[in-house]
């Protein structure tokens, strides 16, 4: 967020927030705060970030993001100060990426005070600060900030309660409404569009940001000279603190990538929006989207993988104590040689060497206890015989158990790499609940009630015209092949691995076409950890001959009189099939 665009949103403010009353304050994460502020046409939720990477201000233009149970430390200051409030004037630093919201509130005695709440938008530095002001609305002493700042983090200048606040360092910047070509930097011209040339602007022009600092350069990129680039540069300066024109640059896949107070002919296309406060949202909301998705991703997919490494070492320690138990019966072989040759041992002997009973010129060592008779290393012999035999199922059972998480982690981990960002929860809770991550709970207050309508299977139509449903969770397999499947539809799976359960509606025995049925078993390829094999076996046959074992982890199922087809899931034949998705 660039201070051009900063200055279109605090215009934007000062015409329709000014006046408007602090309704309520919420903290839903470590670094945002959200204001809900009222006036005479209704009510909105402020959001101002001091993220490190995602550090803005905007008005919410989807879901509000939920609050914890117990509002933070700065959140409680804030609601103690402000709400109730009303916001009296809205301010920017220059063209510094710095916004003040000036606030007047009246304290429980009915005195009027006046507060300043300071967003500083400045990378791994932002910061969100609560002051004291004077009713001409210059902040005065520190109340609380998001994060302080002591000596020992900056010699310069600290964040912390008590005492005086101070503006950051001001950058001897060129305002672009004044600049001429002589202020501009050396630039390159060989590579006139190039990140070096960006960041020259940015360094040397007030209120350029990456996003401005490229349209000015791609606008007279066909000249490349100093001049026009001068004059480019005054020119959408002008757009954004005169005549602003919000809008949104799109990429090759129609994404929003960028937003300017001005058309951006450097992106594939350019879309006008209402507001600067709507195109901020918008570009954001796909940002902190693909920032949380891959964050939780990765904390997901390694709980997945740490917990398999841990099954396939258990996996290793069974299969060294198979080998053992499977010694019962040379134990038992030596226990009863002692009973017959033990008369004949010395007492103390470390070692008895005695005859086999199948061969007697065939000598066997045994290893004896000194402290212990004949008598007494043979019944040790029989106990150790016993317990091997005796684990020899227990280990067995645990053998299966252990493979059959990993085959079930396996689908959770085929399932994750599909999954979006509203499905995730829903696969963490999965975990959490077959006991392979631990639940965050929170002392003393009871779990939340999951409100949350449950995610629904995937809707295809085949090139026939048949619904196709495809479970992309392992809840989700469970309520179709389960719960939702009749008798006579149609269930595939992929043979002998983890993938998506499918199922084809059908009516009673109809026949269904051999193109339905492939498509079918392609999308049950391509939803599992076969995607990129060829031929690969899927299994089909009608839901009455799929149940779910007693006890079963989400997802396993079992069944019968299944038939089987092979198909190879290529991406040339999948793209047509995938766009026919949502369709029913």
């Amino acid at each position: 967020m660039d201070g051009l665009t900063l200055a279109t949103l605090v215009r934007e403010w000062k015409e329709e927030w000014v006046g408007c009353r602090v309704d309520k304050i919420q903290q839903p994460t470590a670094s945002e705060i959200l204001l809900s502020l009222r006036h005479r046409q209704g009510s909105r939720w402020l959001l101002l970030s001091a993220h490190k990477a995602y550090a803005r201000v905007h008005f919410l233009t989807g879901q509000k993001p939920v609050a914890p149970p117990e509002p933070p430390r700065f959140c409680m200051q804030l609601r103690r100060h402000i709400e109730g409030g009303r916001l009296l004037d809205v301010r920017q630093l220059e063209l510094d990426r710095v916004v003040q919201f000036f606030f007047s509130a009246r304290s429980e005695l009915g005195d009027l005070n006046y507060f300043v709440l300071t967003l500083e938008i400045m990378g791994k530095h932002s910061n969100l600060i609560l002051t004291t002001a004077h009713p001409d609305g210059q902040p005065d002493e520190i109340i609380d900030a998001i994060y302080f700042v002591d000596s020992s983090k900056s010699r310069v200048r600290q964040i912390f309660p008590g005492i005086p606040y101070e503006f950051p360092p001001t950058q001897k910047k060129i305002h672009p409404l004044e600049m001429t070509a002589k202020d501009l930097p050396l630039l390159d011209k060989q590579d006139w569009l190039g990140k070096a040339n960006q960041l020259s602007l940015i360094k040397q022009i007030a209120g350029l940001g990456p996003t401005s600092a490229r349209e000015s350069l791609y606008r007279c990129s066909d000249v490349a000279e100093e001049a026009q680039l001068a004059l480019e540069i005054r020119r959408l300066a002008t757009f954004s603190l005169r005549h602003p024109e919000p809008h949104i640059g799109l990429d090759e896949e129609e994404k929003a990538t960028a937003y300017a107070p001005f058309p951006l002919h450097s992106y594939p296309k350019s879309i006008a929006v209402s507001n600067m406060s709507e195109a901020v949202a918008q570009v954001f909301h796909r940002l902190v989207s693909i920032h949380q998705e891959t964050g939780e991703y990765k904390a997901l997919s390694d709980a997945i993988r740490k917990a398999q490494d841990r099954l396939r070492g258990k996996l290793a320690k069974i299969s060294a104590l198979q080998e053992d138990s499977h010694e019962h019966d040379r134990l038992r072989m030596f226990g009863e040689l002692l009973l017959a040759y033990g008369y004949s041992l010395p007492r103390g002997a470390k070692e008895a060497v005695l005859p086999s009973f199948e061969d007697e010129e065939k000598m066997i060592h045994i290893p004896l206890d000194p402290a212990k008779t004949a008598m007494e290393n043979a019944q040790t012999y029989f106990r150790q015989s016993s317990k091997r035999k005796r684990s020899i199922e227990i280990l067995e059972q645990e053998k299966r158990s252990a493979e059959a998480d990993l085959l079930y982690l396996d689908s959770v981990l085929s399932q994750l790499r599909d999954a979006s960002l509203q499905e995730l929860p829903e696969i963490r809770k999965e975990l959490e609940n077959e006991g392979f991550l631990k639940k965050i709970e929170i002392r003393g207050k009871k779990p939340a009630k999951q409100s949350q309508r449950p995610s629904q299977p995937d809707h295809y139509l085949s090139n026939d015209g048949w619904s196709i449903w495809v479970g992309r969770n392992n809840q989700q397999n469970d309520r179709l092949s389960i719960k939702s499947a009749r008798p006579h539809d149609l269930w595939l799976h992929v043979q002998d691995g983890a993938g998506s359960h499918v199922l084809i509606r059908r009516e009673g025995n109809q026949e269904i076409p051999q193109k339905t049925l492939e498509e079918a078993a392609l999308l049950a390829a391509y939803f599992s950890k076969s995607r990129d094999s060829s031929n690969v076996a899927v299994v089909y046959t009608e839901a009455r001959h799929v149940w779910k074992p007693n006890g079963a982890r989400p997802g396993h199922v079992l069944y019968d009189h299944q038939q089987t087809l092979f198909v190879t899931p290529r991406q040339v034949d999948m793209e047509a099939l995938l766009k026919r998705k949502n369709q029913v």
